[in-house]
């Protein structure tokens, strides 16, 4: 069903209508752990750009993994 969806959001030129593919992309909330905690942080609201930081509840120093998406 989702591929049918976004089939049919792809435009003759073989662009892609970003408002209908807007509504399958599902934002969980930040969570909120004994150990972990996270935080949404806005780059760029306009654009919709943000980026979720995690953070160790007990402030205890941990290695640190980055991802970038390259999208």
């Amino acid at each position: 069903m989702v591929s049918t969806v976004v089939d049919n959001a792809c435009r003759p030129n073989g662009t892609v209508n970003r408002r209908l593919i807007h509504f399958l992309d599902y934002q969980t909330p930040p969570i909120s752990t004994t150990s972990v905690s996270s935080t949404d942080i806005s780059i760029d609201a306009t654009r919709n750009l943000w980026i979720r930081l995690y953070s160790p509840s007990n402030n205890q120093l941990l290695p640190v993994p980055i991802f970038f998406h390259g999208g």
